[in-house]
């Protein structure tokens, strides 16, 4: 909260878009969605956050493309 108080001045808003960084072994981050203060304490509801490809036209097939379910196999009947 301090860092932010600090900041005020040149943040212009108090509307902004605030992730928590974590590093245990590999980075992850969580948008902040909601915050509550109850007497003394304050509780941060964190999301989740999905990343975009950045070359999605190299890394996914085109849109155009269907699938076909492949054929069943009957079971043989056995014992």
């Amino acid at each position: 909260m301090g860092i932010l108080e600090q900041a005020d001045s040149f943040l212009g808003t108090d509307d902004l878009e605030v992730d928590v960084e974590y590093e245990a072994p590999f980075i992850s981050q969580f948008p902040i969605t909601a915050i509550d203060a109850f007497g003394d304490e304050l509780v941060i509801r964190l999301g989740i956050k999905h990343t975009a490809c950045l070359a999605e036209e190299k890394c996914l097939p085109p849109k155009t493309i269907s699938f076909k379910p492949l054929p069943t196999l009957e079971r043989s009947k056995c014992c």
